[in-house]
């Protein structure tokens, strides 16, 4: 499911376009950024995931660094921090807490 949504879904090419424009920092409607905010969501349940077995031991640190760093180069874009400081209470306290760090690790960066 996260290959279709990545790609548009069910090869949208609207969608394609959309991502196109977003990449290339060309303005975007507020219907494009929904689009771009909507197909986000697939990937952070993946990470959650991974954190959490990393937390428990069962993932090594340098797979959950690298998963760590797709946050990162995610979240950098306002269209998703935007994103995150909408959802950011659906997700569990620790969770949480290590995206803010990556945020923080961003901000301090600039």
């Amino acid at each position: 499911m996260a290959i279709q949504v990545q790609q548009g879904s069910d090869g949208d090419s609207n969608y394609t376009n959309i991502l196109y424009k977003f990449f290339n920092g060309e303005p975007l409607s507020q219907l494009e950024v929904g689009m771009i905010k909507y197909h986000q969501n697939p990937w952070f349940p993946n990470w959650k995931n991974s954190f959490f077995q990393f937390q428990m031991g069962l993932l090594p640190e340098a797979t959950w660094q690298s998963s760590r760093n797709a946050i990162k180069r995610r979240i950098s874009s306002p269209i998703y921090q935007e994103w995150w400081e909408g959802v950011r209470e659906s997700w569990s306290p620790d969770f949480a807490q290590e995206v803010d760090k990556v945020l923080l690790e961003i901000k301090s960066s600039q």
